[in-house]
């Protein structure tokens, strides 16, 4: 029993000095810098552009002040590139950053500072929403992409995996509607029943959920302080075909006559599948038109020769 305890003594120190390897290993790369790439928008409609930046994110456990265990030797760039059938009509601007250490150990100085993803205005490919892929890869001169022995690490919403994605919109593809609904269309301007509740509903269930952000816009002679809008998001949950949530427009009173007053009401839905109409909310003016009464308080007066004469009068 002894002989094969003392067998087992050096597979349990090699056991051993291999996961204390592998831990500081992981610390290692946990303490380096680490990246993410990310869009000015997620979406972008055919002829638009967006655009393309990297940062370090000390969220993910890199250390964005700290320099590298050993120093490069020249700055690590991070080349970008972009896939899908003929680029879905995509061009970049440019195809690499450079991250610098900026002679403070701080490796978050990137340059160029973004770059544009553009889209072609004609489809390249067939008609339709598509997906294009935005990957990054980098490393430091001598070392693979991603290896342990440079410590650099590119990455999307997730650590893993790295590439992010872009939806390009054709504004031809035919949306699913999303209704807004008034209840009631036409408000007070003061007192009971000056506001209304604004729901939505779709006649095709979405198979994710579905958030509708709500705005208000005055129509002209009416201005912005004619209302207000209380919550700005309405929810269709997946399967579902009406919303929960409460979003409310209250009507702002004053003293002035006026003719009555129109709000549009308009929805921005999260999926680009869907697109939401608008609806008019009109709010009652409650003054009347401004009134002028003269009354005279001296009924009568005596005429005298030479003498001034006074009627009061109240307005």
């Amino acid at each position: 029993m002894t002989g094969a305890r003392n067998a087992r003594g050096p597979a349990a120190a090699l056991l051993a000095a291999l996961l204390l390897l592998a831990a500081t290993d992981a610390a290692a790369q946990r303490s380096s810098p680490f990246y993410r790439l990310s869009t000015s928008a997620s979406s972008v409609t055919e002829g638009g552009s967006v655009t393309l930046r990297i940062s370090c994110d000390s969220s993910q456990g890199g250390n964005c002040a700290s320099a590298l265990s050993t120093d490069p030797s020249a700055d690590p760039t991070i080349h970008i590139s972009i896939s899908g059938p003929a680029n879905h009509g995509a061009t970049l601007s440019g195809n690499t950053f450079t991250v610098t250490e900026g002679g403070s150990g701080n490796w978050n100085a990137v340059s160029p500072a973004e770059l544009t993803i553009s889209v072609s205005a004609a489809a390249t490919n067939a008609a339709g929403d598509r997906t294009l892929t935005i990957s990054g890869t980098g490393a430091r001169p001598g070392c693979p992409v991603n290896n342990s022995c440079n410590y650099w690490s590119i990455t999307g919403e997730d650590p893993s995996p790295a590439d992010i994605t872009l939806q390009i919109i054709d504004p031809d593809t035919p949306r699913l509607p999303v209704t807004l609904t008034l209840a009631p269309t036409t408000i007070n301007e003061s007192g009971a029943g000056n506001s209304t509740t604004v729901t939505a509903s779709v006649a095709t269930a979405p198979s994710s959920d579905l958030t509708i952000t709500v705005s208000a816009a005055a129509v002209s002679p009416a201005v912005a302080a004619d209302f207000a809008l209380s919550g700005t998001t309405l929810t269709i949950a997946s399967g579902q075909t009406s919303s929960t949530g409460t979003v409310t427009i209250t009507a702002a009173d004053d003293n002035m006559d006026e003719p009555d007053k129109q709000v549009t009401v308009t929805g921005t839905p999260d999926l680009v599948a869907y697109s939401a109409g608008a609806a008019t909310l009109t709010i009652t003016d409650d003054d009347g038109p401004p009134g002028l009464a003269v009354s005279k308080r001296a009924v009568s007066t005596t005429e005298a020769a030479g003498a001034g004469r006074t009627d009061e009068f109240t307005v």
